[in-house]
């Protein structure tokens, strides 16, 4: 008998073991549940309700219209294991402010994790008392676009979790408000700019069309980045980059300052510069000619939006190149008068660096220097019979060049 019972014992553990094994996972808590986290370690435990799988802060019970006495509030499921619970509302989750309670009039749908706002449920399709279920948060719990995620580090790691702003690479269309169809489809990149797309991604979530044109939650300023900016060559200045204004796809313009000059240039060329599938060409490259140098690059975008919106790339420092001036070709002289010479040149290149002022020397072993306006000279006083060649060089702020040829000899009066 007792060998019996052992072998009893063994044979009930076993099934109790495979029992455990087999019980399923606790469910995560439905929406519109309100529960406390056990990872909470304050004395008094944070409510939150869940919505999209999400646990949203309840900073107030009288915000949301469940009052102590006359409305009692719900009783919290207490100690979850919040950490099996979404980090964002589920994307497509609708939610409605209440404030003192009484709804706030906002309505918003989570695109990305953030909340955008639903103006119209005409607009998506649905029907003023036929839509989705809309869940009840506090509006303080609805972060502004420019907030950051209302989060909390160390041992509470519960606090909110409603996104500012959509999440990078989160895309949707728009419905159109006439033909209730997706019309326009967005991808939204690292700096929340909404990047229109010429395809859709699969299950992609569609918003508001108006939510988008007015770029509720997301960064619509214009932006931009000047990527190179170098000297290319004496007196060049390369500068290239993009810019664009959101979410249009149209090509926008760029003003560069340099130095106390303005080059207003056209972000229209294409780029590798921007996310794939942005619509339109929103790249610039463009090569200055400037004075050789030090100087101050600064950019601008000027957007396409009314009210020539404007935002600024930045600034840097650049130096511009530059060389002694090119060989003077060879000058023509001709005699004029007694005792005088006419000397004629052309201006060479100037490398980068305007001329300064140029030397003519004479085969007699004078020289002369002469404005870099002027470009004749009259010898005087020279000596009848004499024949008499001229060479010319050019000077700038870098140096001087080399000396023409000589011209050919033409003899004095």
């Amino acid at each position: 008998m007792p060998r019996r019972h052992g072998i009893l014992v063994v044979v009930a553990l076993v099934l109790g073991m495979l029992a455990i094994g087999a019980a399923p996972a606790s469910a995560a808590p439905a929406d519109g549940s309100y529960i406390t986290c056990k990872q909470d370690t304050e004395s008094t435990k944070p409510t939150y309700i869940v919505v999209g799988g999400s646990p949203i802060w309840v900073r107030s019970w009288a915000a949301m219209g469940k009052w102590t006495t006359n409305s009692p509030h719900p009783t919290p499921t207490p100690n979850v294991d919040c950490s099996t619970l979404r980090l964002h509302p589920k994307d497509g989750t609708f939610l409605r402010g209440w404030k003192a309670g009484a709804a706030t009039g906002s309505t918003y749908e989570i695109v990305g994790g953030a909340p955008i706002t639903v103006h119209a449920w005409t607009h998506l399709g649905h029907t003023s008392s036929s839509h989705p279920t809309v869940e009840k948060v506090d509006a303080a719990s609805v972060p502004a676009a420019g907030a950051s995620p209302v989060t909390k580090d160390g041992s509470m790691a519960i606090q909110g979790y409603i996104a500012s702003v959509p999440a990078d690479g989160a895309t949707f269309g728009g419905y159109s408000t006439s033909a209730k169809a997706v019309t326009t489809h967005y991808q939204v990149d690292s700096l929340a700019h909404p990047w229109p797309r010429s395809a859709a991604a699969s299950k992609e979530t569609v918003v508001d069309q108006t939510s988008i044109n007015a770029c509720e939650r997301m960064n619509c300023d214009p932006s931009g980045v000047i990527v190179n900016e170098y000297g290319a060559g004496d007196g060049v200045l390369h500068v290239d980059g993009w810019a664009a204004d959101y979410p249009s796809p149209a090509s926008v313009r760029v003003q560069l300052s340099l130095g106390g000059s303005a080059y207003v240039i056209a972000a229209d060329r294409p780029t590798n510069y921007v996310a794939a599938g942005t619509a339109g060409n929103h790249g610039f490259s463009v090569n200055l000619s400037v004075v050789a140098g030090s100087y101050v690059l600064c950019g601008t975008v000027l957007g396409t939006a009314p009210g020539a919106t404007i935002h600024p790339l930045g600034c840097s420092n650049v130096t511009v190149g530059g060389s002694a001036p090119g060989r003077v070709h060879r000058p023509r002289v001709k005699a004029k008068g007694a005792h005088r010479l006419v000397v004629y040149w052309k201006q060479p290149k100037t490398h980068g660096s305007p001329i300064a002022a140029y030397i003519v020397k004479t085969s007699t072993g004078k020289k002369k220097q002469v404005k870099a306006s002027r470009h004749k000279l009259v010898l005087k006083h020279l000596h009848a019979g004499t024949r008499v060649h001229v060479k010319v060089r050019a000077i700038n702020g870098v140096g001087a060049g080399r000396f023409s040829k000589s011209s050919k000899s033409v003899t004095v009066r």
